[in-house]
């Protein structure tokens, strides 16, 4: 036999083992595992409670004794509002707005408003505001005749209210002059305040309040000042409390129904609790209320557990 054919049996050879060989491979690729899966059903998650607080601003400075706070959260939703020593309920407006008077204390006030919803988790907000009587809104200058544009009044009436509410900056003092206070804020933000050292009323808060001199301000100490603000945020601080760092209460607010009752103990889906109220029954819809600890324990407040079958007010419009 010639060579040549030879060699043409020999390759025709090793291209039809080629070809079965890539048969083989696409038939084991196609061939289905004979292994039964289940899946595991993924929970659904919560969704988050809306919250959103339209005034007052953080850290505003109120000259009355009482405040109302406004805001606006998901419909249906119960709004709680928390100090270090009391707590109110009202439920939200249907369009999930709302309005809360609220009492102040002289100096710092600190707030919780907290939203809760059925199947839905829960949000809070904090809120500090300044309650002094020793600073008067400056008039608002009159408004020029009408040779603009409505938008342009409103967006100018606007800046006009800003500048003229009252404000506070909070924070250790890093560096001090006879004409300018810096601070560092809570946040790490640097503040910057003017100040007529020979005018400005500074108050030492503590056991005892007391007038004291600026020059007894000291770079390190915490301080609020309050003033107005110009238009580059800086403020003219008329009034300064030398005081401490204050946080707010660390509240944290359950919302569910009743999953059962064995005597003082309260048990709802992630809360067991203790409580002197009687009649609680299973199945009954509450709002518990309580502070919780650096090491994580809640202890309910004494005074605050709501039963939403009883009657509750509703925020005014």
């Amino acid at each position: 036999m010639r060579k040549e054919a030879i060699y043409a049996i020999i390759a025709g050879l090793a291209l039809g083992l080629i070809i079965a060989f890539g048969v083989w491979r696409i038939n084991l690729s196609n061939k289905k595992p004979n292994i039964s899966t289940q899946a595991t059903p993924t929970p659904t998650p919560l969704s988050q409670t809306g919250l959103t607080i339209a005034k007052p601003n953080n850290d505003d400075v109120l000259t009355a004794a009482s405040g109302i706070i406004s805001g606006l959260a998901s419909p249906e939703s119960w709004i709680v509002v928390s100090t270090d020593s009391s707590d109110s309920l009202f439920k939200t407006n249907s369009d999930g707005s709302f309005t809360s008077e609220v009492n102040l204390t002289g100096g710092i006030n600190q707030f919780v408003i907290t939203a809760v919803r059925l199947g839905a988790n829960t949000t809070s907000q904090t809120l500090r505001l300044i309650y002094s009587t020793q600073l008067a809104t400056p008039e608002a200058a009159p408004t020029a005749a009408s040779t603009e544009s409505a938008i342009r009044e409103k967006v100018l009436q606007k800046v006009e209210e800003v500048l003229n509410s009252p404000k506070a900056y909070l924070g250790t003092v890093t560096d001090i002059t006879d004409t300018s206070i810096q601070l560092k804020s809570d946040s790490g933000e640097i503040l910057q305040a003017s100040v007529d050292s020979k005018n400005v009323v500074v108050i030492k808060t503590g056991p005892k309040t007391t007038a004291v001199k600026f020059t007894d301000i000291a770079i390190g100490d915490y301080i609020a000042a309050l003033g107005f603000r110009n238009g580059n945020h800086v403020l003219n601080a008329k009034r300064i409390l030398i005081t401490s760092p204050q946080k707010p209460p660390n509240i944290k607010v359950y919302f569910g129904p009743v999953k059962s009752v064995n005597k003082k103990e309260v048990a709802l889906e992630d809360l067991k609790f203790t409580t002197k109220l009687t009649g609680l029954k299973v199945g009954d819809l509450i709002i518990v209320v309580g502070t919780v600890d650096e090491a994580g324990k809640f202890t309910p407040r004494k005074s605050f557990l709501a039963v939403l079958t009883s009657p509750l007010p509703t925020s005014k419009p």
